[in-house]
């Protein structure tokens, strides 16, 4: 979260960070659960894998909630990276 953290007794209703790492399902304004953090961890992975972000094309919110019903392409990082960890990439990152 990069310093935008902070302790909350109740995040249900409580959305904070960058949306190019955030879970589609807090981008359309779903609820947040414990596999919207490893949607994000996906994400940062990605992008240090990649050397840009996954949804990097998007303008606006209204982009990104398009862009991210959809799978992440994968082929920029398979042939330099193990399929292992292409593998663990695409299952964090499932819309």
């Amino acid at each position: 979260d990069l310093g935008s953290g902070r302790v909350l007794l109740d995040t249900s209703d409580t959305y904070t960070g960058t949306p190019l790492f955030m879970a589609p399902e807090i981008i359309c304004g779903g609820q947040y659960t414990k596999d919207c953090d490893i949607y994000s961890m996906g994400s940062v992975i990605f992008m240090l894998c990649a050397r840009y972000a996954a949804h990097s094309t998007a303008k606006s919110i209204e982009d990104l909630q398009g862009l991210k019903q959809e799978r992440v392409d994968l082929s920029s990082i398979r042939e330099n990276y193990s399929e292992v960890l292409v593998n663990a990439i695409d299952s964090m990152m499932m819309p």
